[in-house]
């Protein structure tokens, strides 16, 4: 027998928590899936031995009065500290990671991981799920996942082929650990033909001092390029042209790559969220509205403004 639920969000990022959030502060229930190990999606970072790496996105702005709220509410509680990244320009980062920007939204909720999503359906009067751990229905469904993994699992729900439209560039992380510390190095965009981003992964509060932790993003055009290498050869090539564009940053003690397919919208849907099955299912995320961590909080604000209205 399957197990009911008020509202199943699949997703435990920033739109799909979001959304969980306020609709469990309106006194709904929710229960989230997500497929990953931990909170977060791309606001994510690897450990290893001393090591701290944020893979993904590596900060927040906010240009919004809901979103600046809801960090300074994070900031009091010890989950979000501000960097200052350049003169006059402070962002906003998860600590002691970067899933640290979620983790408010995440308390109280039930909250399921390592949990895929295989298939999703309209059953009449409920909306059924299958996961490799067993059958669930719900009155009503949020899917905050990327818009490609959305449009095939709701491959057969009418309107799904709006997500057609929005186009999601991948990326390449290279995440590299050197020997001795380079504090005079900084984080900076980059102009080549490889590299877009080298952030100085130890200068960014919460984390440790020591081991010099370094995290490259490649440019979309090149990421898109190597997308299917062999990760070890891409990191290599991230290294060198590293290299190129900073100098010699000594020995590297550790590299490894992480490969993003769907890292920064190119092409947003232009609204809030997608509304399938007359308002039961929504489909929601940043590539909503744009390629920073605001508007996946924006997307899912607005999913649960709906789903309460």
């Amino acid at each position: 027998m399957s197990e009911t639920h008020d509202i199943v969000v699949i997703g435990a990022g920033m739109a799909g928590l979001a959304c969980a959030a306020a609709c469990a502060a309106a006194g709904r229930s929710v229960l989230v899936l997500d497929k990953g190990r931990g909170l977060g999606g791309r606001l994510a970072t690897r450990r290893g031995d001393r090591a701290r790496f944020d893979h993904g996105a590596q900060y927040a702005t906010a240009k919004g009065q809901a979103f600046a709220a809801y960090l300074d509410h994070a900031r009091a509680s010890g989950h979000v500290q501000v960097w200052q990244l350049e003169r006059d320009r402070p962002v906003w980062v998860g600590v002691p990671g970067m899933s640290g920007l979620v983790r408010p939204l995440a308390q109280g909720l039930e909250v399921r991981c390592g949990v895929t999503v295989t298939g999703l359906r309209d059953a009449g009067g409920v909306l059924a799920l299958e996961t490799a751990a067993g059958a669930l229905t719900a009155r009503q469904i949020v899917c905050a996942i990327p818009a490609p993994q959305a449009q095939v699992l709701l491959r057969d729900f009418e309107g799904i082929d709006a997500l057609s439209r929005v186009r999601i560039a991948p990326c390449w992380a290279a995440l590299i650990q050197l020997a001795a510390p380079r504090p005079e190095w900084r984080s900076a965009r980059l102009e080549n033909d490889v590299l877009a981003w080298a952030a100085r992964n130890t200068a960014k509060p919460g984390r440790p001092a020591q081991p010099e932790c370094w995290v490259l993003h490649a440019r979309p055009d090149w990421s898109r390029a190597n997308l299917e290498r062999d990760g070890e050869a891409v990191a290599d090539d991230m290294a060198a042209a590293w290299r190129v564009a900073m100098g010699d940053p000594g020995q590297i003690a550790a590299l490894q790559a992480h490969r993003w397919r769907y890292s920064m919208t190119e092409t947003a849907l232009g609204q809030p969220f997608l509304p399938l099955a007359h308002g039961r299912v929504l489909v929601g995320g940043d590539w909503c509205l744009g390629a920073r961590v605001e508007a996946a909080f924006d997307s899912g604000q607005a999913m649960a403004a709906a789903l309460m209205g």
